[in-house]
């Protein structure tokens, strides 16, 4: 019943991850995403506070295992992050496509690194955020998919919340996935401190950044 039930969610969430790919490309973006969504990236997962990420382990070695090789930092390593990340690409240690990942605090950090990254001249091929909590925009040429579960009677307390995230020009390739609209079962199954332990969120979270 499990696997049946993650089978239905990736069909669907491939459908947006192709919507994705042709919204890259209207919007001019030189993402290596748009021209290989097959090919395994390089991956940044970046961890909530105080290394709080339950389940991540797991999801590292499934990408991993699919082919991909990640990096973990914590939220203030990610923020500074992009002239190490800069030199890095320039000497082929880190390879395109390559995707931001980022879970609560760490997603938060994911749009400001992106944004660091834009302003020297590089485009992050996929952000894909988990529960950011804090209200930001993405660069328009940045695809971004972004799950997270609204909360009406918590959502003013940035610490227990999921937020959904905007273009810095109104427009772009953008997919929020709202667990409590779209997926109310699974959301009954999820809060934000234990939203990465569920495996059913796990296994969407691998195949936005895999987009197969």
């Amino acid at each position: 019943m499990i696997w049946s039930s993650i089978c239905f969610r990736q069909r669907v969430l491939r459908a947006a991850a192709a919507t994705v790919c042709v919204l890259s490309l209207a919007v001019g973006t030189r993402s290596a995403v748009a021209d290989d969504c097959a090919n395994p990236p390089d991956v940044l997962v970046i961890r909530a506070i105080a290394g709080y990420s339950p389940g991540y382990r797991d999801m590292v070695q499934r990408l991993n295992a699919s082919g991909c090789r990640t990096r973990i930092y914590s939220p203030a390593q990610a923020v500074f992050a992009a002239r190490r990340i800069e030199e890095d690409l320039q000497t082929g240690e880190l390879q395109r496509p390559f995707v931001i990942v980022g879970y609560s605090m760490g997603a938060d950090a994911g749009t400001v690194l992106s944004r660091k990254l834009a302003r020297r001249g590089i485009v992050v091929d996929r952000l894909v955020l988990v529960e950011p909590t804090i209200p930001t925009r993405v660069d328009p040429e940045v695809a971004c998919f972004n799950i997270y579960e609204s909360r009406p009677k918590t959502d003013w307390w940035p610490m227990l919340r999921g937020i959904p995230v905007q273009s810095t020009a109104g427009t772009g390739a953008i997919t929020n996935y709202d667990l409590r609209l779209y997926d109310p079962a699974l959301a009954e199954q999820t809060t934000h401190l234990e939203f990465t332990r569920n495996a059913v969120v796990r296994e969407i979270v691998v195949d936005q950044v895999m987009l197969r």
